[in-house]
């Protein structure tokens, strides 16, 4: 089976985009991984692709998981770590099973789900621009954000148990 190594280079477009002090065309990081720009301009098509998917699916009223998942699934692959692969895959799997459907339920809705439409996007314009301490930090604010949105939708009303050891003796 042929190994699709589109990812890999995405990453590898990163690490070129580190070295440069400025902005990098499609043209001059094409040139330093010995391939043709439009191969480059083709991984971002792909990101991209995700961040329109997502915002159409917000626009008819659906929860934007296909494109959520396409969007970090390509992010993951790119790191060409198989075991991060593997539970990115793992963890979007599992919105598609009734409980994590119930969940988001209450917990998602289309503020939070713009909002990461737009993180999304400054991840994109980061990787677009060249400029990867950006694209880092723009993924490192998304997850960090995507996080606390869940956090402080989280119902904290109900009081806290103690350990046995603790409790009081009836």
């Amino acid at each position: 089976m042929k190994r699709n190594s589109q990812f890999s280079d995405v990453l590898h477009v990163l690490l070129h985009m580190a070295e440069n002090d400025g902005p990098s065309t499609s043209e001059d990081l094409a040139r330093a991984m010995q391939t043709n720009p439009v191969v480059l301009r083709r991984l971002m098509a792909g990101l991209r692709e995700a961040v329109a998917l997502m915002e159409a699916d917000i626009d008819a009223g659906v929860m934007p998981l296909r494109g959520d998942r396409l969007f970090h699934l390509r992010v993951a692959e790119a790191s060409e770590n198989s075991p991060l692969l593997r539970v990115v895959t793992e963890l979007f799997d599992e919105r598609n099973k009734p409980l994590f459907e119930r969940l988001g339920s209450h917990f998602e809705n289309e503020a939070n789900w713009r909002a990461a439409v737009e993180e999304h996007r400054r991840v994109v314009e980061a990787i677009a621009a060249g400029d990867a301490a950006a694209a880092r930090e723009a993924m490192r604010a998304h997850l960090q954000l995507s996080h606390d949105r869940f956090i402080a939708n989280w119902p904290s009303t109900a009081p806290a148990l103690v350990p046995p050891a603790e409790a009081p003796r009836r």
